[in-house]
């Protein structure tokens, strides 16, 4: 039985990255106040994660699938998005400044009270987002 629940905890952590901290990524992975800064987590799959409070600053997460993702209070300072899916990601309160989130995904996001000063949103799609200052965007 003992190697039954073996290969099910080898089935399910398939495909994640552990970190130093015991963080365990993978799609709908709940690592709240994760240290990830400086992480290389390009093309990763974490749609519907809740990384609130997290510390990315300079991660890359160029063409990640973020969908749904939590991103409440994080620091994503540097941090490079470039075509990512952050369709639907809630970034109430996250530090965006000087990230570079160029093509990415950010149709229907929550960035409520986000900071972006300096942000490159160049290319981004923003439709239906809502905007820092709580209004939605077109």
């Amino acid at each position: 039985m003992a190697s039954g629940h073996l290969a099910l905890g080898v089935v399910l952590l398939a495909g994640c990255i552990r970190f130093a901290g015991g963080c365990v990524l993978m799609r709908g992975t709940i690592c709240t106040n994760g240290q990830l800064a400086n992480a290389k987590l390009a093309g990763i799959d974490l749609h519907w994660a809740d990384l609130s409070n997290s510390n990315l600053a300079g991660a890359d997460l160029s063409g990640a699938n973020l969908e749904g993702i939590v991103l409440i209070n994080a620091n994503l300072e540097g941090a490079n998005l470039s075509n990512a899916n952050l369709f639907s990601a809630d970034l109430r309160n996250a530090n965006l400044k000087n990230a570079i989130v160029t093509g990415a995904n950010l149709r229907s996001s929550d960035m409520q009270n986000a900071v972006t000063t300096g942000a490159n949103l160049q290319d981004a799609n923003l439709e239906q987002a809502i905007m820092p200052d709580g209004k939605m965007n077109p």
